[in-house]
């Protein structure tokens, strides 16, 4: 069995959903080019494109974000967000 980080189990995770499925999409702060904070979305944004990575880069209010991330879900996309998602990777 192979080991892997917090970290690069959800990027993995990350990428597999999004080859899967075209509606699936990472929302969030500096997770385009840069890959996020933790590198979690590293290589996303060159495999996908912004499109499908969207640096949220115009608004530092979660709540802001958090409406954005409610609003394209009720078009029936799968947004997973940075902020979650770093928060989460900090428990590892």
């Amino acid at each position: 069995m192979r080991e892997l980080t917090y970290l690069e189990a959800i990027r993995e995770a990350l990428a597999e959903e999004m080859a899967r499925d075209p509606k699936v999409f990472v929302l969030g702060e500096d997770v385009g080019e840069y890959g996020g904070a933790f590198q979690i979305t590293k290589g996303l944004y060159e495999k996908y494109g912004e499109r499908r990575v969207l640096a949220d880069e115009w608004s530092l209010e979660e709540a802001d974000a958090e409406a954005r991330r409610i609003g394209l879900s009720n078009e029936k996309t799968r947004a997973f967000a940075r902020d979650y998602l770093a928060r989460h990777s900090q428990r590892q």
